[in-house]
C-alpha cells in the first residue's frame, strides 16, 4: 500500500463520517465557511470579524434551522448580513457537502468544534483547511497541541489577516485529504 506521510492538514475520520459521501474539490472559492449553531457559545460574532480580517466573506450554514439560532443570528449579526456575511440555505446533505468542499477554509471555535466535530472531519476530507479562531491574545503550545487533529491551524483574532489567509490558501487540498486516522 501507499506509505502515508505527515501532512499540513491532520485529518481525523470522525465516527459517522462516510468517506464515500464526502465531496472533494481542489478548486476553492473565495469564502470562509462556518457550519454549526448560532448562539452565545458559538463565537459566531468573533468568526465574522476574523473572516473580515482574513479578507473573505463568511458564509454561514446553521446545523439546524431552530428558531433560537435564527433569532440569535438576526439579533447579533443581522445588520452585517450582505456581501461579507451570507446565510446559506442549503437544505439537502449534498448541498452542504458542496459548500464545505468549495470553501477556502472552514472557520470554527473550540466550542463549536466540540459540538460539531464531524464538520471539521468532513472539511479535511473535502480538501478544506479548518481554522480554529481563539479569543486568547496568543496561541499557546498547549492550545496547538490539544486542538483536534482535524484542525489545520489555530489563530488569534490578531492573526486574522490577509497574509494568514494567503498562507492557508497555499495549503494543498490533496494534503488535507491524504491522511485518514481513526480515533
Amino acid at each position: 500500500g501507499e506509505q502515508l506521510q505527515p501532512s499540513l492538514c491532520r485529518t481525523v475520520i470522525a465516527p459517522g463520517v462516510n468517506v464515500h459521501d464526502v465531496v472533494f474539490t481542489a478548486r476553492k472559492r473565495p469564502y470562509a465557511l462556518y457550519v454549526g449553531s448560532a448562539d452565545a457559545d458559538s463565537g459566531l460574532v468573533h468568526l465574522a470579524r476574523a473572516a473580515r480580517g482574513l479578507g473573505l466573506p463568511l458564509h454561514i450554514h446553521l446545523a439546524s434551522r431552530a428558531a433560537a439560532d435564527e433569532a440569535y443570528l438576526l439579533n447579533h449579526l443581522g445588520t452585517h448580513i450582505g456581501d461579507d456575511l451570507v446565510v446559506e440555505s442549503a437544505n439537502d446533505a449534498f448541498s452542504v457537502r458542496t459548500l464545505i468542499a468549495g470553501a477556502q477554509m472552514l472557520l470554527t471555535t473550540a466550542g463549536s468544534l466540540a459540538r460539531h466535530p464531524q464538520v471539521a472531519a468532513r472539511a479535511a476530507l473535502s480538501g478544506t483547511p479548518t481554522v480554529q479562531v481563539t479569543m486568547h491574545e496568543h496561541v499557546t503550545h498547549q492550545q496547538s497541541e490539544t486542538a483536534p487533529r482535524s484542525v489545520t491551524r489555530v489563530i488569534t483574532m490578531a492573526d486574522a489577516t490577509r497574509a494568514t489567509a494567503d498562507e492557508i490558501r497555499g495549503i494543498d487540498p490533496y494534503e488535507c485529504r491524504r491522511i485518514g486516522v481513526m480515533q
